[in-house]
């Protein structure tokens, strides 16, 4: 809608009926369309899981989400996962409940998903939950929250999954999330109820996994629970400070860990040969209420984490040095939202996206990429608890956006043009 502070106008394409300043404003009146460049048009993918859809959203020149349109998750089943091959040709959802994965080719020039001959794919492990692919496109890599580490091959061409021999890797208790390294060499991932990091090494001609020397490491937090509230929150005491999420630095030198019960944030330093892991000095470190999801932004300069009882990303800066973080002015940013989940970035790293679960909206915040501050932009209502948000290149003519709008002042009808640059509306007549 209108912020009738500021004059600023974001609903786009459509007939509305608002106050802006004084103005009745009542038709849009003239549209402009622009083309977007082959490699910049984008498109983005949320899953949704109380109501199990699947949700398309449009990119405009601006980073702004448009809907545009949704179906059924996999099966049907509660999804938790989604995710964009490196190629940009395909998107993979994940449903806990049925254990399928479902693959999906992407019309790099509508937007359009169709699911591939044979999918959704039996996952072979109960509960999968997150998505990891290897840099080569060759492989893909799931949490089974109950089952450890799946790995299938990725054929580049029909989009299907093979099971790599060996899986599923063991893994500790309630692994939640995963990330493979940089280099494509490591795998981690973290075990919320064991309070460990597992960690594996790649085999680059067959994806397979080996465990690597001294893992599991310990996440960094011990974090005392106390044994009635363990029992209520159904964490075992073992648990500590229960690791979420991970995240590699785009350096690979640096592992990022979110401890959601105690509150903090891990750094871990990685082995370039070995890819071991070797807390730095001075972490864990204190960050807001129930972290949840942590991400690198491209520049490898800042970090941010969301926070899910604060409904705020806290944001860091990055010395690519030492791997020390400092907060960014500023944070923690509100996110318009409750229970944020998941943080994802644009490639240009100009444009944040954070899905809330529990709003039902996906924040759309503008990064100032010299000093890592965000801007909340706007929230994009979308369907019932967003769990996971991915983004794939494109093709194809951006939509129709309103520049110019009739208004009525009193009795009399006025013309208002909408700047390019920040929105907001000038009176022409």
């Amino acid at each position: 809608m209108i912020d009738v502070s500021t004059g600023i106008f974001p609903t786009r394409g459509r007939e509305v009926r608002m106050i802006c300043r004084g103005y009745m404003v009542v038709l849009l009146l003239l549209l402009a369309g622009t083309t977007f460049a082959a490699d910049t048009a984008r498109y983005a993918f949320t899953v949704n899981s109380f109501d199990k859809s699947l949700v398309g959203y449009r990119l405009d020149a601006n980073g702004m989400l448009r809907v545009d349109g949704h179906q059924p998750a996999p099966a049907s089943s509660f999804p938790t996962a989604v995710g964009v091959h490196p190629s940009g040709r395909f998107v993979l959802v994940t449903t806990k409940s049925v254990g399928r994965i479902g693959v999906y080719r992407l019309d790099s020039g509508s937007g359009m998903l169709t699911q591939v001959p044979g999918s959704p794919f039996p996952s072979v492990g109960r509960s999968p939950f997150f998505i990891a692919f290897h840099p080569s496109g060759r492989y893909v890599y799931f949490v089974c929250r109950f089952d450890g580490i799946l790995a299938f091959a990725f054929d580049p061409d029909s989009g299907a999954l093979s099971p790599i021999d060996g899986m599923p890797y063991p893994s500790g208790k309630r692994t939640r999330s995963l990330v493979v390294h940089p280099s494509g060499r490591f795998l981690y991932a973290s075990n919320a109820y064991s309070n460990t990091i597992s960690a594996y090494a790649i085999d680059p001609a067959t994806g397979k996994l080996a465990e690597l020397d001294g893992e599991p490491f310990p996440a960094g937090d011990t974090f005392p629970i106390d044994t009635q509230l363990a029992a209520l929150a159904k964490f075992p005491v073992s648990a500590g400070g229960v690791p979420y999420y991970v995240a590699v630095h785009p350096s690979g030198r640096f592992l990022y860990v979110t401890n959601w019960l105690s509150s903090s944030l891990s750094v871990f330093r990685i082995d370039p040969d070995s890819g071991a892991l070797s807390l730095l000095d001075g972490f864990p470190q204190t960050t807001g209420i129930n972290p949840y999801a942590v991400a690198v932004h491209p520049s490898g300069q800042f970090l941010y984490v969301t926070n899910w009882d604060d409904n705020a990303l806290w944001g860091y800066r990055v010395d690519s040095a030492s791997g020390g973080l400092t907060l960014v002015p500023g944070s923690p940013f509100a996110v318009g939202g409750a229970a944020p989940v998941a943080v994802t970035f644009d490639p240009s790293g100009q444009y944040a996206y954070v899905p809330n679960y529990h709003s039902n909206n996906v924040s759309v915040f503008d990064v100032d990429v010299t000093s890592g501050v965000l801007s909340l932009r706007d929230t994009v209502q979308t369907r019932s608890g967003p769990w996971s948000l991915a983004l794939a290149p494109g093709q194809g003519a951006e939509l129709p956006t309103a520049r110019h709008v009739f208004g009525l002042s009193g009795k009399e009808l006025v013309l208002l043009s909408q700047s390019t640059s920040d929105g907001k509306l000038k009176r022409l007549t």
